[in-house]
C-alpha cells in the first residue's frame, strides 16, 4: 500500500479542494441495514425539514424504489428492518436501492461507488448505470469494480497489481485499436506494480533489487520475477525455499517466451484485413496463438529434453508453496 501523496478535487472554476474539504457520499456493495423510517434512511436525521418530502420520493423513484414505498403502510414514515419494531422488512436488493436513494438525496459532488449493483438484477443494474452516466456529467465519480461487464462504455481501465503507475502497453497495436472495453471485453489495461516492503526481510533489501532491475518491474510476470529474486538472495530463506523459488523462476522464464509470442502472434492478426485472416496464413497465425496461449497456461513437454516445462497454474501451486510456513505453538514454562 502506498504510504504517502495526495488527493485533491478540481472544481469547475479550477480550484481544488482536499478531501476534507468537499461533501462526498459513498455506496457500499453491501449497505447497512439501519433500522429507521424510510425517511431517516434517505435524510439521516430524525428531523423532519420543510420540503423534503419531494425531494426524498424524487430520490427513490430515481433509485427505483419509489413504487414500492409508495406501497408501504406509512409510505416514507413506514419503521423498516427486521426486529427493533421495524414494519416490514426490505430485500437484498431494495436495501441497495434504499442507499442509492440516500446518495441521490445528498447530491455530493464527489461520488464513491464500491461495487454498487451487487444485489441487483440485469435490468436493474441497467437502470442504475443509466443513472450514474447522467450524473458524472456534473459529478465526480470514483468506480471499484471486479466486473468487466458492468463498466460502462469509453471508460479507461486501471488494473491493480500492487500500487505503482506505469505508461499504458499499447506499443505496437494498430492505429484506431479501441482501447475501451467493448462487448465485455478489455482491450486496454494500464499495468501497476509497488514493491510492497512487507514481503522482504529489510528495506534495504527491497533497495538492493531495485538496483538489479533498475526500477520496480511494470508488469505482473517480471513482478513475480522481482519477488523470486528477494527470496534467492533472502539470507533468511532455507535451501529448499531457494531450490523452489529457482524453479519457479525458470517457470516464470519460458511463461514469458510464450507470452512474447502470443502478443507477436496477436499484433500480425490485428494488422490483417478480413480475408487474409480467413487464409491458411491467417489460420495457421490463429492456430500458434492458441497453442502458446495453452503452454503458457498449462505448461509443455520440451520437444528436445523431454522434460516438462511447467505453465501458470504450476507457478501459482508453487508460489503458494513458497508462502506457506509452519506456525508451532509456543508453550510457555
Amino acid at each position: 500500500m502506498p504510504t504517502s501523496g495526495w488527493i485533491s478535487a478540481q472544481l469547475q472554476g479550477g480550484a481544488s479542494l482536499s478531501p476534507v474539504q468537499f461533501h462526498k457520499a459513498p455506496l457500499f456493495q453491501e449497505p447497512s441495514h439501519l433500522h429507521l423510517t424510510i425517511r431517516q434512511n434517505i435524510t439521516m436525521r430524525f428531523e423532519k425539514t420543510p420540503g423534503e418530502d419531494a425531494r426524498i420520493y424524487d430520490a427513490l423513484e430515481k433509485a427505483g424504489l419509489g413504487k414500492v414505498v409508495k406501497g408501504l403502510p406509512d409510505g416514507i414514515d413506514t419503521l423498516v428492518g427486521a426486529g427493533f419494531g421495524g414494519q416490514t422488512d426490505l430485500s437484498g436488493g431494495q436495501w441497495q436501492r434504499l442507499a442509492l436513494a440516500r446518495l441521490i438525496y445528498g447530491d455530493a459532488p464527489v461520488i464513491i461507488l464500491d461495487e454498487p449493483v451487487a444485489s441487483l438484477d440485469p435490468e436493474g443494474e441497467r437502470a442504475v448505470f443509466e443513472l450514474f452516466a447522467r450524473l458524472a456529467q456534473s459529478k465526480i465519480i470514483i468506480f471499484t469494480t471486479h466486473r468487466y461487464d458492468s463498466i460502462p462504455r469509453n471508460t479507461k481501465i486501471v488494473v491493480l497489481v500492487d500500487g505503482e503507475c506505469t505508461r499504458a502497453d499499447l506499443q505496437g497495436l494498430p492505429a484506431g485499436t479501441p482501447t475501451a472495453p467493448q462487448n465485455a471485453t478489455i482491450a486496454h489495461i494500464a499495468h501497476f506494480a509497488l514493491l510492497n516492503p512487507c514481503v522482504q526481510e529489510e528495506q534495504e533489501q527491497a533497495q538492493l533489487l531495485k538496483q538489479v532491475f533498475h526500477h520496480v518491474p511494470h508488469n505482473y510476470v517480471d513482478h513475480l520475477l522481482f519477488h523470486m529474486a528477494g527470496v534467492i538472495q533472502s539470507q533468511g530463506a532455507t535451501s529448499g525455499q531457494r531450490a523452489l523459488a529457482l524453479q519457479i523462476n525458470t517457470a516464470i522464464n519460458n511463461v514469458k517466451t510464450w507470452l512474447v509470442q502470443v502478443r507477436q502472434d496477436a499484433e500480425q492478426l490485428l494488422h490483417m484485413q478480413n480475408a487474409q485472416l480467413k487464409q491458411l496464413s491467417g489460420l495457421a497465425i490463429l492456430g500458434d496463438l492458441e497453442a502458446q496461449a495453452r503452454y503458457a497456461y498449462a505448461g509443455r513437454t520440451d520437444p528436445a529434453s523431454g522434460e516438462m516445462q511447467q505453465g501458470a497454474t504450476w507457478i501459482y501451486d508453487n508460489v503458494e508453496r513458497l508462502a506457506a510456513f509452519d506456525v508451532t505453538p509456543y508453550l510457555t514454562r
